[in-house]
């Protein structure tokens, strides 16, 4: 019996943990795999409580990304981390003793790198997922990750040929993008829907969000066009402050019109078939796991990017790419799509040809267990 341990790194079911899920709900036919995810303290609704957990809340991390580096007051986050590295020291002599052997440890995020130190426990495989762009500045704190993904990480995982070439370990990495499987729907809309979906931060484009649909509401108060987030806010005032201070800002919108909180939603079949629109309005320069998923359901997607080329977004045929990361431009593109349904359909047809042929679930899985099980 092979024994695997992967690692989550949020408590949040975000899009790289319904990556996992994705994987593992495949992985769960293997009779000959046991494998167990070490993840911080979920709630019952998150998708990966059906699985095998093991509960500790103090996951050592380093944040290296496009955005979330260590800058200003977020070094004071590495006393945090620091401290967690000592506590997650102490436990991995508890796993060790409960589990005597894994023989592949996974990374649901490269973020997850200071837990390394369990290789020094557990003399085998480890194996990491890259899920954003890193920063590729000249200096100590690169020349240290480099040296650690090169000498103790077997293989890292990229899941698109935009972030592998800014892998730490470009010999090592290779592309094994995400997995993606749902039912066909019959999709009945009633309502014009543009959605958000995701976490509620300003990095990810939830002020950008509310600014478009006001302006719309604003400039043409009589077409009923609405706008869903499907996500929840952080809680807590000291909370929000702090990670204004240290981490991407929380932001909740006020009330509108045409602004509607659905809060979050496991069941994403139900949120795609009432969305016309799917949206991704923030800064990080890369695009959410959502606007793929959109194209599944024949959903176009207007999001910005810094850049007018992305494999998953082609401009003008799937979709389309603002560069300039003008309210108006895309707010115009929404009544603009409203008005006219042909070109609507068009985009969300190219947009499910152009998915399906990228995301292929067999082949994407096939890469993941030759580089992950058969390996073993």
């Amino acid at each position: 019996m092979k024994k695997l341990l992967f690692i989550n790194h949020s408590k949040f079911f975000g899009g790289a943990q319904r990556s996992l899920y994705e994987v593992l709900n495949i992985l769960s036919r293997n009779k000959s795999c046991k494998f167990w995810i070490l993840t911080p303290t979920i709630d019952n609704n998150n998708l990966l409580k059906k699985f095998n957990n093991i509960n500790f809340n103090f996951l050592p991390q380093f944040y290296n990304g496009y955005k979330n580096y260590y800058r200003k007051l977020r070094w004071f986050l590495l006393l945090r981390e620091i401290l967690y590295l000592i506590l997650f020291f102490f436990f991995c002599f508890y796993l060790k003793f409960k589990h005597k052997r894994f023989d592949v440890i996974y990374f649901n995020d490269i973020t997850l790198i200071p837990c390394l130190i369990l290789k020094f426990f557990f003399n085998t495989r480890i194996i990491s997922a890259l899920r954003s762009l890193q920063r590729n500045n000249d200096n100590l704190r690169k020349r240290v990750l480099k040296y650690l993904s090169k000498k103790y990480i077997s293989k890292i995982l990229a899941i698109d040929n935009d972030i592998i070439d800014t892998s730490y370990a470009i010999n090592k990495t290779i592309v094994c993008r995400n997995i993606f499987s749902f039912k066909e729907l019959k999709i009945k809309k009633n309502k014009f829907i543009v959605s958000y979906i995701g976490t509620m931060l300003v990095d990810k484009g939830i002020k950008n969000f509310e600014k478009i649909a006001k302006y719309i509401y604003a400039k043409y108060p009589k077409l009923p066009i609405y706008f869903y987030i499907w996500g929840n806010p952080s809680k807590g005032k000291l909370k929000n402050y702090l990670s204004k201070l240290f981490y991407n800002e929380y932001y909740f919108p006020r009330d509108n019109k045409n602004i509607f909180h659905l809060g979050q939603n496991y069941q994403l079949n139900k949120v795609f078939q009432c969305s016309s629109i799917i949206t991704f309005f923030g800064d990080i320069n890369s695009i959410g796991r959502p606007v793929i998923e959109g194209g599944f359901f024949s959903i176009p997607s207007i999001v910005f990017l810094k850049k007018t080329k992305s494999e998953y977004i082609i401009d003008g045929k799937t979709g389309y790419i603002f560069k300039n990361y003008k309210i108006i431009n895309a707010a115009e593109k929404i009544v603009h799509l409203y008005k006219n349904k042909k070109k609507l359909s068009t985009l969300g047809k190219n947009a499910k040809k152009h998915v399906n042929l990228m995301f292929n679930y067999k082949k994407n899985y096939k890469i993941f267990e030759d580089e992950v099980i058969l390996k073993i």
